[in-house]
């Protein structure tokens, strides 16, 4: 092979370079074109009044467990009145704003997994402004790039396809004639249609005027015998009022006289003829006076004894009164006496004759006492063992009363002892003679109490393995009760609740195997005597026995002098049961077992492909050089959920081009230090 031109390779190496590049480009352009993830908002057209609805989409959904996005309009145009989750928001929990207002968020969170759903996420029902006019109003919808990511906190980018709401020119229909301008009496009016689709007038027609509609004539002012009268009339449209002269009448005079004065029994009346029509008279006429025609004689001031009276007569006509005296009646007396003053048991009466029409006496005498009527004595006071009694008798004439004692009874007392005050449990009781008739008592006993009388213990509180119970028992007598407490139950510990955790059961030479020992009733901080717990003694690894360092029972297994396959980590858990004061070990153990494997770690050596320099290679031909970066240590605890932190978005596998490049890179290095060493030699 004769002398190799370094221009020439240079020029092969840029070549091939370009020649991947280019194609790389054009893969991964077409790729990102035909699948891309994408929010995709809709389109719709209707009048200035409508409603429509716009759908937002989501495409090519790689999974994902969080997303927020923002949707912005020209909220003077269009006015959000309702959104609607669709299927490809299941398994979300969505949220929206709380406004409806532009800008507006939709929002959607799942802790547990990442949905990759595709299809409708929701559904935006906007109302367009009756006044818009006519064209397109864009709806954008934008996000930040922290908002949307996945499971494993890698942000997701998404592209963004924005949508718009047309407004369309209304093709007027329907809708019935209303009158704009009503017509009236003497002017015409206008009637118009509105389009029953966006309500604006599109037609108009006259209506003629109708002329005036009067109401019947009114009497403004009504004629009389002597003076024209007034009538006038309205339309009952427009008011518009016109009027008319109503001629004098002249006078009409009746008949038959009519009496304008009646006479009276002194002064004489007067009588004509009358106009029907008003006041004026003619052949007016005297009537004579008729004189008083009187009624009977009335009493007016009776005579008595002494005195004298009046009588009056009334005339019928005018109301004229006549008076007369009557002269007196004398008196006329009684023959029988009349008892003025009734004799009582200590003072004289009197009687005397009276007059049979006023209070004139005359032949007074006295009616003398008559002394005292008693009754027989009755108790006005019961006689007691200790106090005197009364008793009184009264006059039936007058109430006058006498009193006289009632000597005490003394007490009279039983032959038998009553109980007064029944002995209690602490406290003694009393019997006594009682007297029939008080509450004097005699011969006071003490009766000797008895002391309580408990019933079973109750349990008002039962024990737990953290806290003492209670419980009481009660004095059937007197309901006295004492307490006590119950000793908290003891805290055994199951030992099938001893576990081996391993953070992986299958790891590359070299790599660590980090494991945890969980002991049942280690977290018994606060024993008491026979509780029973495990703690792990030691651990073996393929038969090696080996002490923990990690009061966590946590420990890392070294695997670079491991063969390749499956190995045991056995752990030991010693029974220790509380004494009261400490911890002491048990003959009791038990043993867990888990295994994991070890998978051998290969070595790929980067390595130059021997071509034909007048032939590019292809990018299949050349070799990747091996991924020798050492993975980093998983944190996993299987006992306890963590939250996983979001880091910066995975888009997906990018080691293709630099991987490439790399390796025609090595390749055109290896050339080049070919040609310097044969120009050496």
């Amino acid at each position: 092979m004769g002398e190799i031109d370094l221009k020439k390779v240079i020029s092969l190496i840029l070549s091939i370079l370009l020649v991947i590049s280019c194609t790389c480009s054009v893969t991964l352009f077409a790729n990102a074109m035909e699948n891309s993830s994408s929010f995709s908002v809709g389109t719709a057209q209707n009048r200035a009044g409508g409603t429509v609805e716009i759908p937002i989409e989501i495409q090519h959904n790689p999974g994902i467990t969080s997303f927020r996005i923002i949707v912005e309009y020209d909220s003077a145009i269009l006015n959000l009145t309702n959104v609607v989750f669709k299927e490809a928001a299941q398994g979300f929990n969505t949220g929206t704003s709380q406004g409806y207002d532009s800008p507006y968020s939709i929002s959607g969170f799942n802790a547990g997994t990442d949905i990759n759903n595709n299809g409708q996420l929701a559904v935006l029902t906007f109302e367009i402004n009756q006044y818009a006019e006519d064209g397109r109003y864009d709806i954008s919808l934008t996000y930040d790039e922290d908002d949307i990511f996945n499971m494993a906190g890698d942000n997701v980018p998404f592209a963004v396809n924005n949508g718009f709401v047309e407004v369309i020119p209304c093709q007027h229909t329907g809708g019935k004639w209303e009158y704009l301008e009503k017509e009236t009496c003497t002017e015409d009016g206008i009637m118009i249609k509105k389009c029953e689709i966006c309500g604006n007038e599109y037609e108009s027609k006259k209506v003629n005027a109708k002329g005036h509609t009067f109401c019947e004539w009114v009497i403004e002012k009504a004629a009389t015998c002597t003076e024209n009268g007034e009538k006038s009339r309205i339309c009952s449209v427009c008011t518009y009022e016109e009027s008319e002269i109503i001629n004098a009448l002249d006078h009409n005079y009746s008949e038959e006289f009519v009496i304008d004065k009646a006479a009276t029994c002194t002064e004489n009346g007067e009588k004509s003829k009358h106009c029907s029509r008003c006041d004026d008279r003619k052949d007016i006429t005297l009537i004579p006076a008729v004189g008083h025609p009187f009624g009977e004689w009335e009493t007016v001031v009776s005579p008595d004894c002494t005195n004298s009276g009046s009588r009056q007569r009334v005339c019928k006509n005018c109301g004229f009164t006549e008076m007369e005296n009557l002269n007196p009646n004398g008196h006329k007396w009684n023959s029988d006496y009349t008892i003025d003053i009734p004799a009582t048991c200590t003072t004289n009466g009197s009687k005397s004759i009276h007059c049979k029409n006023c209070d004139a006496v005359k032949d007074s005498q006295v009616i003398p006492a008559q002394g005292h009527n008693f009754g027989e004595y009755k108790v006005i006071k019961q006689a007691t063992c200790v106090d005197s009694g009364r008793e009184k008798r009264v006059c039936a004439a007058c109430a006058y009363f006498e009193t006289r004692e009632i000597s005490a009874l003394g007490h009279d007392y039983s032959d038998e002892f009553t109980v007064d005050k029944s002995p209690i449990c602490t406290e003694n009781g009393e019997k006594t003679r009682h007297c029939s008739r008080c509450d004097a008592r005699i011969d006071v006993t003490v009766i000797q109490s008895e002391g309580h009388n408990y019933g079973d213990w109750i349990v008002e509180k039962a024990p737990t393995r953290t806290e003492e119970g209670k419980q009481f028992k009660t004095c059937e007598n007197c309901g006295d009760k004492i307490y006590e407490s119950i000793v908290k139950l003891p805290y055994i510990a199951d030992k099938n609740d001893n576990k081996i955790i391993l953070e992986t059961d299958k790891v590359t030479q070299g790599d660590s195997v980090q494991f945890i020992a969980v002991a049942a009733g280690l977290d018994n901080v606060n024993p008491i005597e026979n509780d029973v717990r495990y703690i792990p003694a030691v651990y073996i690894v393929d038969g090696v026995s080996i002490d923990f360092t990690d009061t966590q029972y946590s420990e890392l297994i070294k695997t670079e002098d491991m063969s390749v396959g499956e190995h045991t980590v056995e752990v030991i858990f010693a029974e220790q049961k509380f004494d009261g004061v400490q911890w002491i070990n048990t003959d009791e153990t038990v043993s867990l077992t888990n295994t994991f494997i070890v998978d051998e770690k290969i070595s790929e050596p980067i390595t130059v492909p021997t071509t034909n320099p007048e032939k590019p290679a292809k990018p299949n031909d050349i070799t990747k050089p091996s991924d020798t970066t050492a993975k980093p240590e998983s944190t996993t605890n299987n006992s306890t959920n963590k939250n996983t932190s979001k880091t910066s978005p995975n888009t997906g596998n990018t080691t293709a081009l630099p991987a490439a490049i790399f390796a025609t890179a090595a390749f055109a290095l290896g050339l080049v230090c070919v040609t310097r060493k044969k120009k050496d030699a």
